[in-house]
């Protein structure tokens, strides 16, 4: 009899161990460490002290890694999870640990030839697949950030700058979906936002209308769950800090990014900084641009708010220089001691990726990007 109960016991402990671990995970592409199971998250929520982000434990936290840009096209969807998983377990399998965050862009568009945004309402396929990305962030103890993605028409941003409350309803649905879940730390409310957008061509009126709907946006998801992070961008033409948020910051839990790294702008711009062939100058160059003409180094420091930049790479294609502005650019982001997230992990490498064609290593840019993931502030 005690032989048999010592054989069920173990074959119970086999049973416990195998299916969530084991082949239930397998299924989906996880590899099993030598080590043995795969880590349950341990993370916790965070909570924003000053400039710093915290866990419950009260230790800083510095949201660092890499945006899946791509994900908020819908039609990726239809295409089922294998490549999603795969394309996951090398992100996780190059960067051995070193990322904290991942940005997840999610789009309100239905189908991809959508012209306005149908809120709240999506296919089942949708909720799926970010709960999907969910469960392999819980194996690997990874932050997600949600985010708000995709165009925007004149039309349909005017209506939601008088009247947001589809939009508002949009986020609910995220913010209730995983409300007991800390691995998804907080949400990017709006990608981009542009102020003529909102306010029917008009860029004054369109300002304050970002404001108005962002404060209430926020007041929502903070009222829905008291724990989250609430990512608030400016609206501006180059989505520079905005000297409104600095002098009346939204309160506990808001995050202040900044977005200006596209091609009619800082891509060119910053290169600009490194013209002369001095590095040194350029570097000087840029820590001005960013630090004083973007905001970023202003509201960490002197109004002592947390800063993410949203979205930024670089192309080997674009600037003879772009190693040295990279690595320039990620040591001053690190020393002032904000936090960042690059925009393509899963990207042809002359096209801003981080890894090669086929994800088995790391693109020249990728190596750069994830030595400085681990930096600490320079003494």
């Amino acid at each position: 009899m005690k032989s048999r109960a010592l054989f069920l016991v173990a074959l119970l402990s086999f049973v416990y161990l195998t299916i969530p671990f084991g082949l239930g995970l397998q299924s989906h592409g996880i590899t099993i460490s030598s080590q043995g199971a795969i880590r349950y998250s341990t993370l916790t929520w965070l909570h924003t002290d000053g400039k710093y982000i915290k866990n419950e434990s009260n230790q800083t936290v510095f949201l660092r890694g890499a945006a899946f840009g791509g994900l908020e096209t819908y039609t990726y969807w239809q295409g089922g999870y294998d490549f999603l998983v795969y394309r996951m377990n090398q992100f996780f399998l190059l960067t051995d640990g070193k990322p904290t965050v991942i940005r997840v862009p999610i789009t309100p568009y239905p189908k991809s030839t959508d012209t306005q945004y149908k809120f709240p309402n999506l296919p089942t396929i949708y909720n799926e697949a970010v709960d999907q990305i969910v469960r392999l962030a819980e194996q690997k103890n990874i932050y997600l950030v949600l985010e708000f993605h995709g165009g925007c028409s004149q039309s349909e941003c005017t209506r939601l700058g008088q009247d947001p409350t589809d939009w508002i309803n949009w986020w609910l649905h995220w913010v209730n979906r995983y409300k007991n879940n800390p691995i998804v730390c907080g949400f990017e409310i709006w990608n981009e936002p542009w102020d003529a957008n909102f306010g029917g061509g008009d860029s004054s009126l369109g300002r304050q209308r970002w404001l108005n709907i962002a404060t209430q946006c926020y007041q929502a998801i903070k009222a829905a769950n008291p724990k989250a992070l609430v990512f608030v961008a400016s609206a501006s033409s180059f989505n520079f800090i905005d000297q409104y948020w600095r002098e009346n910051p939204l309160g506990e839990g808001a995050v202040y990014t900044w977005d200006i790294y596209y091609k009619n702008f800082a891509y060119d711009w910053i290169p600009i900084c490194y013209d002369t062939g001095d590095f040194e100058e350029g570097k000087r160059r840029l820590e001005d641009f960013l630090g004083r003409v973007c905001g970023i180094r202003t509201t960490s420091a002197d109004y002592n708010l947390p800063v993410l930049g949203s979205e930024f790479s670089w192309s080997g294609e674009e600037t003879n220089n772009w190693d040295v502005e990279m690595a320039d650019e990620l040591s001053l982001l690190n020393d002032w001691e904000t936090h960042w997230y690059i925009w393509w992990w899963w990207a042809n490498p002359n096209n801003y990726g981080m890894a090669n064609a086929d994800y088995t290593a790391l693109s020249p840019q990728g190596e750069i990007w994830a030595e400085y993931l681990g930096h600490t502030p320079s003494a």
